[in-house]
């Protein structure tokens, strides 16, 4: 339940998340733990369940922003109050298979082997290999996929801002939105600026 909470909100309830022995850290919330893992057990061992119910709450819900947050910030600098919703970085899957998602190219099949990193299919497919590593995946942190990994590194560097730029696969992909843009059936380039937009950010452009 811990780890599951790590995942979505970027920190553990107790920020060990391996470890729950005297070497680890102390639960920020230890009533909110127990009753979680009480009501994960009672569920079924459910995870779809357990997921549910955090994004569901109140907490999951909120805003990054806060009207109180230079009040709230001496209290809890660190965030671990759960005042307001953390910022939360896109891990390398998700950067990858969103951009395939826009241009319209990503194969949402489920299931079957692994592939290449090539292929068009969701990164949980792609083959992870340790000699050949694939550049874009392992620049922005993704697992090595050799060994247990409860918390991943988190990097910024100038290499992801270079691969962001002038990458090839990113590139490729920018060309990929373009055509879709231009093929779109809009009469006039308004129109397809404004389709682009929507498929990358979600609404429309504002003036």
């Amino acid at each position: 339940v811990n780890r599951v909470w790590h995942w979505r909100f970027g920190r553990g309830l107790s920020p060990s998340v391996d470890n729950f022995g005297l070497l680890g850290l102390p639960p920020t919330h230890p009533e909110l733990l127990d009753w979680l893992t009480a009501t994960f057990v009672e569920m079924g061992w459910r995870f779809k369940d357990l997921h549910k119910s955090i994004l569901m709450s109140a907490t999951w819900q909120q805003s990054t922003s806060h009207p109180e947050a230079d009040v709230y910030s001496e209290k809890g600098p660190a965030e671990q109050l759960l005042w307001r919703q953390r910022v939360h970085r896109l891990r390398a899957e998700q950067l990858r298979d969103t951009m395939l998602a826009v241009t319209g190219e990503l194969d949402t099949t489920a299931g079957g082997p692994s592939v290449d990193t090539g292929t068009p299919r969701r990164a949980l497919y792609v083959k992870i290999q340790r000699n050949t590593p694939d550049a874009m995946l392992a620049a922005f942190d993704v697992a090595n996929g050799l060994t247990s990994t409860s918390q991943r590194t988190s990097t910024t560097t100038p290499t992801q801002a270079l691969l962001m730029i002038n990458g090839d696969y990113v590139l490729g992909r920018a060309k990929k939105l373009g055509g879709r843009m231009r093929n779109s059936g809009r009469e006039t380039c308004a129109g397809a600026l404004t389709h682009g937009f929507r498929l990358a950010w979600g609404r429309r452009p504002s003036e």
